[in-house]
């Protein structure tokens, strides 16, 4: 039979079921369809293509009679194109599948083919008729949905965020993945049950302490279309999250009563996290703040009792106040979360004396202690140096100060700082006729606010001060122990 667009066909079977008045009509209204149509006989060979089939391939009949269909497909997949339509002529099963065809152009597109068996009044199969439909855009914009897709759960996941629907009508919620997890749940299909108890996995969720929200949440959502909130969620290991949350109503009944709603969460613990330490820190500075005053409040009244005139006491007060900041200099360095004791000797050390000298002497493990202990040990290290230089080791040529500290790991004994410090070669030593402020910090101030144990002594080869603190006033996590 000769292929064109409309073949002669005086006897042809009209395809089964159609209400065309004959062939000839049936052949019309293909040529002018905009998917590409074609027709074979019972063994699979094609004879007769639509109009809209030459004009996408560019072909001609004459090479496309029979298999010659077989030219404008990919050849990679034609293999299994003609495995799976020659299992549908041999089985007289519809035939469908996807698969590239070249046009005209020679680019290859995706088409869905569909193919249906016609069969005659015995129920044998005479002829197959065959449909291409061009399925570019439908794949593009899938592709571009799953783009999409994969975009929004990236960012989800980013962003620490989950989102899910609850049905308020047939009482059921559909979880996404990335709000499961940070409900902590696995469920099957991410189907889950609004009931307000136990098996409410939404409500077992919750902190206990926040598990009544869920009812103010659903009698908000009667009276307005969104609402925020923040609360914890528990997971099945113990690990609690803070989560900030915004519901919105997607769908009301008549009665205005919220039948369906979209929720999404974020995970804010690390915010909540650094706003409790901010609030921490906030009265750590306030309670820092009044001791320090206080400190200063008593350095004060004791530099005046022991000075002369009003310059030696602004001379002796501004030092001691530079010794306090010294201190809080190398606290602020380290977050106020402690102060490494080789540090702090060394901010009050190196105004006064080249550190690098043999003059002075530092040695001891790595020891962090708490802020208070910072301050007490800070004035009274600054006092022991200003003392050395007018009085002491360093005020002569030839003179050594020797500090040392370690850990007192006696068993059976609670855990102690001990620290020393020793001076030697510099002129005799004279005790003091009176206690002044410089002792009171040496002792008092030592054994008052760390309740450790003062040595102090003015041997003639120099002063030595020998302190032990309780570990309690150390930072244990960072001093090595």
């Amino acid at each position: 039979m000769e292929a064109s667009s409309k073949p002669v066909a005086g006897s042809e079977v009209a395809p089964s079921g159609e209400t065309l008045r004959s062939v000839e009509d049936f052949y019309d209204v293909a040529n002018n369809l905009p998917t590409l149509c074609w027709m074979a006989d019972a063994d699979g060979s094609i004879f007769w293509y639509n109009r809209r089939w030459y004009e996408y391939t560019g072909t001609s009949p004459e090479n496309q009679q029979g298999w010659g269909w077989t030219s404008v497909h990919d050849a990679h997949r034609l293999p299994d194109v003609l495995q799976r339509w020659k299992y549908s002529i041999a089985t007289g099963e519809p035939f469908e599948m996807t698969f590239p065809i070249r046009g005209g152009d020679g680019i290859f597109r995706p088409f869905l083919t569909r193919a249906v068996p016609l069969r005659d009044a015995a129920g044998l199969i005479v002829r197959w008729l065959g449909t291409n439909a061009d399925i570019s855009a439908q794949i593009a914009a899938e592709s571009s949905l799953r783009e999409s897709e994969e975009l929004y759960r990236s960012a989800l996941a980013a962003g620490r965020m989950g989102t899910w629907q609850t049905d308020l009508i047939n009482r059921t919620r559909l979880w996404t993945p990335e709000s499961m997890a940070l409900f902590g749940l696995n469920l099957a299909d991410g189907r889950g049950h609004v009931r307000g108890d136990e098996e409410d996995e939404y409500w077992s969720a919750l902190h206990p302490d926040d598990r009544h929200l869920m009812r103010a949440f659903h009698e908000l959502a009667d009276k307005q279309d969104s609402f925020t909130s923040e609360y914890r969620v528990v997971w099945p290991d113990g690990t609690i999250l803070w989560l900030r949350g915004h519901g919105h109503v997607v769908a009301r009944g008549p009665d205005g009563k919220a039948h369906r709603m979209v929720s999404i969460v974020a995970d804010v613990t690390e915010r909540k996290a650094a706003e409790d330490h901010n609030q921490f820190l906030m009265h750590e500075l306030s309670h820092r703040s009044k001791n320090l005053l206080t400190v200063i409040q008593s350095i004060a009244r004791r530099t005046a009792r022991t000075a002369g005139t009003m310059e030696e006491f602004e001379s002796r007060f501004g030092q001691r106040l530079q010794g306090i900041a010294a201190s809080h200099d190398v606290l602020v360095g380290n977050s106020w979360q402690g102060a490494p004791l080789a540090d702090l000797l060394r901010k009050h050390l190196e105004p006064f004396v080249d550190l690098q000298s043999s003059r002075v002497e530092l040695g001891g493990p790595d020891i962090v202690v708490g802020a208070e202990a910072a301050q007490a040990i800070g004035l009274a290290i600054h006092e022991l140096t200003t003392n050395a230089i007018k009085y002491g080791a360093l005020s002569g040529p030839a003179g050594t100060v020797k500090v040392t500290w370690t850990l007192d790991d006696d068993a059976g004994a609670p855990r102690q700082l001990l620290l020393n410090w020793i001076e030697q070669g510099g002129p005799p030593v004279v005790p003091p006729s009176h206690k002044g402020f410089g002792h009171v910090v040496f002792d008092d101030m030592i054994e008052r606010s760390l309740k450790g144990k003062v040595a102090l002594e003015f041997a003639a080869s120099g002063l030595s001060w020998r302190v032990s603190i309780p570990a309690a006033n150390l930072i244990i996590g960072k001093a090595g122990g």
